[in-house]
């Protein structure tokens, strides 16, 4: 078996996902931090040099850390979260650079105002979350808006799945933030399990599909 651990980061996600319809947060906990470091494999094995492993093992065990903190205190900032998250961006935004992305002037237009308004309903709605929002989403609008190269969109190798990927992962911190705002005080219930299943299991495969195109 040439990636066991793809199986693993498959297996461990989908029972994540079942955790959150479940509404079990403690081993929430355990599961979700284990995910993202699974894709540090593909990294670790690829012909990369050894910054650029170093620099996406990093975004990898980032997203680990960050996991950990969204589950204990999801409707708050964290220092340690929004760090992680960060750290997460930069190793994608890293390998990004590498392969020489750019930013449209389009995507950067459409980055600062999903940016905007999200740091607009955190201000209304959970203003605890702005640092979070400020930060993290504009890490992950940057990744986004570089994985939208039109170069790798027309690719049909794996770097075909970058912009995929990280819109993907920024669809699902957009439901994160919708969960963490708007409904914030609502119970769990059936539909809000779905809804945080949906949100995981949006950034972990995004995750997956950016990690295998900039690993290429």
């Amino acid at each position: 078996m040439k990636r066991p651990e793809r199986i693993a980061f498959l297996t461990v996600g989908e029972i994540a996902c079942w955790l959150r319809v479940l509404n079990k947060d403690t081993a929430s906990r355990i599961f979700e931090p284990a995910i993202l470091p699974l894709l540090a494999g593909e990294a670790l094995r690829s012909s990369l040099s050894k910054d650029q492993k170093a620099a996406l093992t990093g975004a990898t065990l980032s997203g680990g850390v960050a996991a950990y903190e969204q589950v204990r205190v999801p409707t708050k900032s964290s220092g340690l979260g929004v760090a992680a998250v960060v750290g997460q961006h930069a190793g994608f935004i890293t390998r990004l650079t590498d392969k020489r992305a750019a930013v449209s002037a389009r995507g950067a237009a459409v980055g600062g105002a999903i940016v905007a308004a999200g740091v607009g309903l955190a201000a209304w709605k959970n203003r605890a979350l702005v640092p979070a929002v400020a930060l993290g989403g504009t890490a992950a609008v940057a990744t986004a808006a570089l994985a939208d190269d039109e170069r790798f969109r027309r690719r049909t190798t794996a770097e075909g799945g970058i912009s995929h990927g990280a819109n993907l992962m920024l669809a699902g911190e957009g439901l994160r933030l919708v969960r963490n705002t708007l409904l914030k005080d609502k119970k769990h219930n059936f539909w809000i399990g779905m809804l945080e299943g949906l949100t995981l299991g949006a950034t972990s495969v995004g995750a997956m599909l950016l990690v295998d195109g900039v690993t290429e």
